[in-house]
């Protein structure tokens, strides 16, 4: 009952905004809001992810440790320059469930894994 904005080819590609409760998809079409009929579209299956190159490796380790630092931050990989997701503070015991070949441990956080250096705990 709308009028066109215009047509699409088959295999056009579109990308979809929104879904009404009929079966029409809202699309960006020449800048414009527009909507087709469900019936006519056809998902893009979704492609994989790459596969990481740089997964951080883990050997096995476990144990609990005490932190050493005052404040000791937990990142969310092995370095100092992943981000951080919480910290500690000095006499927390902590359950390593790794460690990397740079000296990190990995430890469950919060729910998270997550990453400690090596150089601020003891057994």
């Amino acid at each position: 009952a709308y009028s066109s904005l215009g047509s699409l080819k088959k295999n056009q590609q579109v990308s979809v905004t929104g879904k009404t409760s009929n079966n029409w998809y809202q699309i960006k079409f020449k800048g414009k809001n527009g909507f087709v009929n469900g019936a006519y579209l056809k998902a893009k299956p979704v492609s994989k992810p790459a596969p990481q190159t740089n997964q951080i490796k883990v050997s096995k380790a476990s144990g609990t440790y005490k932190v050493t630092a005052s404040t000791l931050n937990v990142r969310s990989g092995n370095t100092a320059s992943h981000s951080k997701i919480g910290s500690l503070t000095r006499g927390n015991k902590v359950k390593v469930t790794g460690k990397t070949s740079n000296g990190w441990y990995r430890i469950n956080f919060k729910g998270k894994i997550g990453f400690v250096s090596g150089q601020y705990l003891i057994r």
